[in-house]
């Protein structure tokens, strides 16, 4: 894999932690892992991997709404890890960003 690839999905995961542990907490952040886990056969470092999975334990378990506003905190998160910088809409896509920043960061 290449090196770039393991920084940037060091970053994303770093972001995920941070944005899902400030809005659910260090309990909140645990108890997704650990759902993803079990019901979804994710573990952490397999999230850069498979964001739809992220994506659907959230909106399974907290709704469409929470799903949209980790998206947002995620990628707050990963915009000040990566200096790269948000869209200037209030309309951030998770997987739009992703692929912006992924092919920005060195």
């Amino acid at each position: 894999m290449p090196q770039k690839t393991v920084h940037f999905n060091e970053l994303l995961i770093k972001s995920i932690d941070e944005a899902v542990t400030e809005l659910l907490g260090e309990k909140g952040r645990q108890s997704l892992y650990r759902h993803l886990a079990e019901h979804y056969d994710v573990t952490r470092d397999e999230i850069p991997y498979r964001l739809d999975a992220l994506h659907t334990a959230i909106v399974r378990t907290l709704g469409n709404k929470a799903a949209d506003v980790l998206d947002i905190e995620i990628v707050k998160y990963l915009a000040r890890q990566t200096k790269v910088p948000l869209p200037n809409t209030r309309d951030i896509s998770l997987q739009k960003y992703l692929l912006r920043a992924n092919k920005l960061v060195a």
